[in-house]
């Protein structure tokens, strides 16, 4: 069978910042090529794709047209499966990924949507590539909502993959690397890695829908395979995506070691972010020793109240203690910021940027509070009317906020999210440490491009 597999775009959706350039593989949709590679399989990746979406959906003549979709990308989604089944009724249309998982029945009721994917997808999709290969039905297949007739039905759930290192290895050879760029890369040829799944935390904020509550590490022997026959690829640069890389910290230890035995020669960070209070000294120094240059930490806010209303269970002598190791280890830091949490006040989002300055990160990334259906935060919006846009689109980072909360109006939080920018970020303390780090001209030119994108904001 012939399968198209298609990222819809989210840079063309937002009011981009200009400058930024940080664009990632999906690395999901190539999991699912290499769940059904014994078929005919092509990746499109609408953020990289010049031609119109229509064009290749006639060229490939596909059986099966699958997309995966974020909450400001699920709309793009249905139109791609409505313009898929005009050209051709015979497609099969699939639809997966975080939004729908949480609303499968919005997403099968739109006109070009055949089957809805909850959940991980990997099983899912072979299940029903294999039976419609083999001319059987695709009806109760687990994992899915699907339409008979008039009538919608929701099947038996499927449970999440429990033993990861059984996936077989991401399909990359459909995607073209050489087209994506990350600004702070090290190396010349970067790639992602997800060496874990699953999250055990119950932050308000976040959608789980997918890889679920259960951590699910694979194993350090799995991860390691996989980097050394990436790197004999020449991939020299990983960019792990874990939710929580250092949960199993034993693990965590065996993939450093495993680097410096295997004699890999790669650069890698965990800049998506991983828990600051499982950090210590010997996995810092792991870490430092098997080339890892960065780790981002999800700090949210500078507030201990704060960190107690959004249940992250986490203490703020421990982001002090974390980013204390990281110094002296020689790792950079990204510190990630939620602006405009609804408990949040105008004093509250000040005391953030002061304990900034006093940790004092290598970089921070603020964003604007996205409340994903399916959380805890946006059903707290909702029922105290708050929310402000119900159009799934402006559910993005460069967006403008699509709430309002009973401190700060939406104007508010914009404001605040620029002075927190750029008070961190202009700050003396803060510009003499970037001059500090700086070896080269190329480092040179990165800041100043950092700094140019932080003017725009």
């Amino acid at each position: 069978m012939r399968i198209l597999l298609i990222n819809p775009a989210y840079r063309t959706l937002s009011n981009k910042i200009k400058g930024s350039e940080w664009i990632t593989p999906p690395l999901g949709l190539a999991y699912l090529a290499s769940a059904v590679k014994e078929h005919e399989v092509k990746i499109v990746d609408m953020e990289q794709e010049k031609r119109e979406i229509g064009e290749v959906i006639k060229e490939f003549n596909p059986d099966i047209v699958g997309l995966t979709a974020t909450t400001p990308t699920v709309n793009v989604a249905f139109s791609v499966l409505e313009k898929a089944k005009s050209i051709n009724q015979n497609i099969v249309t699939v639809i997966g990924g975080c939004h729908v998982s949480v609303l499968p029945y919005e997403a099968i009721k739109k006109e070009g949507v055949d089957i809805v994917i909850r959940g991980e997808g990997e099983l899912t999709i072979k299940e029903i590539v294999d039976n419609l290969s083999g001319g059987k039905s695709v009806k109760g297949i687990k994992g899915t909502v699907q339409k008979e007739g008039s009538k919608v039905v929701y099947n038996q759930d499927r449970p999440p993959v429990r033993d990861l290192d059984s996936l077989p290895f991401p399909a990359r050879e459909l995607l073209d690397y050489e087209t994506y760029r990350r600004p702070f890369a090290k190396g010349k040829k970067p790639v992602t890695i997800l060496t874990s799944r699953g999250c055990p935390y119950g932050c308000i904020y976040c959608n789980k829908s997918v890889f679920g509550n259960s951590f699910r590490p694979r194993s350090a022997e799995n991860v390691l395979d996989e980097i050394e026959e990436l790197a004999k690829q020449g991939h020299d640069d990983f960019h792990i995506l874990d939710d929580t890389f250092s949960i199993a910290k034993e693990r965590a230890k065996k993939i450093c070691q495993g680097i410096i035995d295997r004699g890999l020669k790669i650069n890698w960070n965990v800049s998506n972010g991983m828990r600051i209070d499982r950090l210590d000294e010997e996995l810092a120094n792991l870490m430092k020793r098997s080339s890892c240059y960065c780790i981002g930490f999800g700090i949210e806010s500078g507030n201990q109240g704060t960190h107690d209303y959004i249940q992250k269970n986490l203490k703020i002598e421990d982001i002090e203690r974390g980013f204390k190791i990281a110094k002296r280890t020689g790792i950079d830091t990204i510190a990630f910021v939620i602006i405009g949490l609804p408990n949040e006040t105008k004093e509250d989002i000040e005391n953030t940027v002061k304990f900034l300055k006093r940790v004092m990160p290598a970089a921070v990334n603020f964003h604007i509070l996205i409340p994903l259906p399916g959380t805890k935060v946006y059903n707290e919006l909702k029922s105290n009317g708050y929310l402000l846009e119900s159009d799934w689109s402006k559910y993005s980072f460069h967006n403008p906020p699509v709430y309002r909360t009973e401190h700060l109006t939406r104007e508010d939080i914009i404001e605040e999210y620029r002075k927190a920018y750029k008070k961190y970020h202009f700050s003396a303390r803060y510009m003499l440490s970037r001059l500090w780090r700086m070896r080269n001209l190329s480092q040179l030119k990165t800041n100043l491009r950092g700094l140019v994108t932080i003017l725009r904001i």
